[in-house]
């Protein structure tokens, strides 16, 4: 399924990040009265991106540290 990606998990953490930002894209998507959640939906997806980003450079320090 992923082969150029040695670890699973990492490609389910990029999946997230790529959600956390198909989610920003659908607030500036939404028509007026759904836009009343859109800064909802803005903060969820900024915590997806900032999070999973977070845990990936976190991964990628660990292996680089324990070569």
């Amino acid at each position: 399924m992923m082969s150029s990606l040695p670890n699973s998990t990492l490609g389910l953490y990029l999946a997230a990040i790529i959600a956390g930002y198909a989610l920003l894209v659908l607030t500036i998507l939404l028509p007026g009265p759904l836009a009343v959640f859109s800064t909802v939906i803005m903060v969820v997806a900024v915590v997806i991106i900032v999070l999973f980003s977070i845990v990936v450079i976190l991964k990628a320090l660990k292996t680089l540290l324990s070569k």
